[in-house]
């Protein structure tokens, strides 16, 4: 707005002509309209610098905690930021798949965290004094009980890592909200 003698910014015209642009369905209240996110055919692409700054952190950091829980020195690597449409990550899961999905406030939406599960299985081995090299793992085979408990532990401290990697830019609170292993029900 314009002081009292001053000119304004933009005239009444160009006003109009915006409110004109935007059109009549943007003047009242906005609906949800649902969005398949398997089903988007865009992709965006570029660098992310800062979010390739944080999850080198987050690696750092959960690589420790991790070699921390099985006591065991680990090798965690962190390989950048890949775009992959929602559909073609989804059909890449293994069958069954080891899926968490969790909250991540305030941002809207969820988080998915995928462990593959014969490296699941590799980690309760080398938790429980195993030398950490599991057998072969049948394609079909569910997870134990343990190792579904396991994997909510390693989920557990992976929220942590990463509200701490994140704490410079936001402050986020997870909430584990259900795990999954099918992956068309996420």
């Amino acid at each position: 707005m314009a002081g009292p003698g001053e000119k304004p910014l933009i005239s009444d015209e160009e006003v109009q002509a915006l409110l004109d642009r935007v059109g009549p369905a943007a003047a009242g209240p906005s609906e949800a309209r649902p969005y398949d996110l398997a089903a988007t055919p865009r992709i965006t692409r570029g660098r992310l610098p800062t979010l390739e700054l944080l999850l080198e952190a987050f690696a750092r950091q959960f690589r420790a905690r991790l070699s921390e829980l099985i006591r065991r020195e680990l090798q965690v690597t962190y390989e950048g930021v890949q775009a992959q449409r929602g559909a073609d990550y989804l059909a890449s899961l293994p069958a069954p798949a080891c899926l968490d999905l969790a909250r991540a406030r305030p941002l809207a939406g969820q988080v998915l965290f995928s462990l593959d599960p014969a490296l699941l299985a590799l980690l309760v081995d080398a938790f429980y004094g195993g030398p950490g090299r599991a057998g072969p793992r049948e394609a079909e085979r569910g997870l134990t009980p343990t190792e579904a408990r396991f994997a909510r532990l390693v989920v557990t401290q992976a929220t942590t890592e990463l509200a701490a990697a994140f704490a410079p830019v936001a402050a986020l609170e997870f909430e584990l909200v259900k795990q999954e292993r099918n992956a068309h029900f996420v």
